[in-house]
């Protein structure tokens, strides 16, 4: 692996420690079945082992990619899904005689991009964290646990990009802007995700994105984004989680809801910087957005209009071309690395080129003494 890839890594590790996924599972509405003590320290697992997880409850596990990994990984991916399932008297609710009985009957996978320390806000205690902080990587587990549901005859529904829809919207709070883009996209996806809980579907995926666009555009600290927070979690606890259970009484049900990040880790490759981290693609509406929503930009830049944008709004300038990202988050260590290399390459070519030059204009039969011109004395 190249010097560069491993500076890469190293950040995307680091940065994966900073931010994880939270994931809240719930097989019961009925808080008495389930055993939500405190004292169990929640583990931190890796997107593998959690899919591991969710295919041993689905019933999928036959089709896990974990039979084609490398003998070191796969350890540590058995070893996530047992750690998460040691603990699932916290969540699992639904006794099972029969081990050949399928486990459940229904699942509802709900996917929240855009939230930083769920604990905070949302009511429940959190089943276990994982790694990975990209929601779009759950959409794609979600996806592929829902084609193999499908080809076992179960029915399924997978929906994102639900802000897309040409539907109308209103504000009861006063708090959303209608004519901006990212207040419509979460007020739409609020209503969709009312509609998809209603869903008949055994298997139900659902992507919700407004979050982390009323993030972008206005910053955590945010009025918008404060009272989106609230009604998130108001709509988790009062109507999915409810609605859903409704919906299939009786039945083994898992609602699995899963909050990912503002800022997500970016999956460096082991060639020069991201193109996403070259140049920001982040344009707050307001300079209080920009500043808020970036943390000042890291302390390492500051917060300008945009010139490139065709609407009036700000991005971070970093005040080093070292600092990368739309918050100036990601030091760029190759570059000094690259300095330091050839500089020591240099000296060492300089080096070795004198000793080389010194070697062989010298006289070796006379000692190693180097030679010089012998000029014969002046004669009188």
């Amino acid at each position: 692996m190249k010097t560069s890839g491993i500076v890469f890594s190293l950040l995307a590790a680091s940065a994966t420690v900073m931010a994880r996924s939270t994931v809240y599972m719930v097989t019961s509405d009925d808080a008495s079945a389930m055993d939500t003590s405190n004292n169990v320290e929640k583990p931190t697992i890796p997107l593998d082992a959690f899919s591991m997880v969710l295919s041993h409850m689905t019933d999928t596990a036959d089709c896990h990619p974990i039979h084609h990994m490398q003998q070191a990984y796969k350890q540590e991916t058995i070893a996530g899904a047992k750690a998460v399932w040691n603990n699932r008297a916290a969540w699992w609710s639904h006794a099972q005689d029969d081990v050949f009985e399928r486990k459940l009957d229904n699942g509802l996978f709900l996917v929240v991009s855009g939230v930083d320390a769920s604990e905070d806000t949302f009511p429940m205690d959190p089943s276990f964290y994982v790694s990975d902080n990209v929601a779009e990587d759950y959409m794609v587990l979600a996806d592929d646990t829902a084609q193999a549901l499908q080809k076992n005859g179960q029915s399924v529904s997978v929906r994102s990009n639900m802000g897309l829809f040409d539907t109308e919207v209103t504000d009861d709070t006063g708090v959303f802007d209608l004519s901006q883009e990212a207040d419509r996209t979460f007020l739409k996806e609020v209503d969709a995700v009312k509609n998809a809980v209603k869903d008949t579907a055994n298997f139900v995926a659902v992507k919700m994105e407004g979050l982390q666009l009323l993030e972008k555009a206005y910053g955590t600290q945010s009025s918008q984004y404060q009272e989106a927070r609230r009604v998130v979690d108001d709509l988790i606890q009062e109507t999915v989680i409810p609605d859903f259970q409704e919906l299939h009484p009786n039945e083994r049900n898992l609602i699995t809801v899963i909050f990912t990040p503002t800022r997500y880790t970016h999956h460096f490759g082991k060639r020069g910087v991201p193109e996403t981290l070259q140049e920001s693609d982040t344009c707050y509406v307001t300079e209080d957005a920009c500043l808020n929503g970036t943390s000042s930009c890291s302390g390492r830049g500051q917060c300008v209009p945009d010139d490139k944008s065709a609407n009036e709004c700000y991005v971070c300038k970093c005040q080093s071309s070292s600092y990368l990202g739309d918050a100036c988050q990601v030091e760029d260590a190759v570059g000094d690395f690259q300095l330091l290399f050839w500089t020591g390459v240099t000296l060492i070519v300089l080096t070795a080129g004198a000793l080389l030059f010194v070697y062989k204009d010298c006289d070796v039969d006379n000692g190693g003494i180097m030679m010089v011109p012998q000029v014969p004395p002046k004669q009188d």
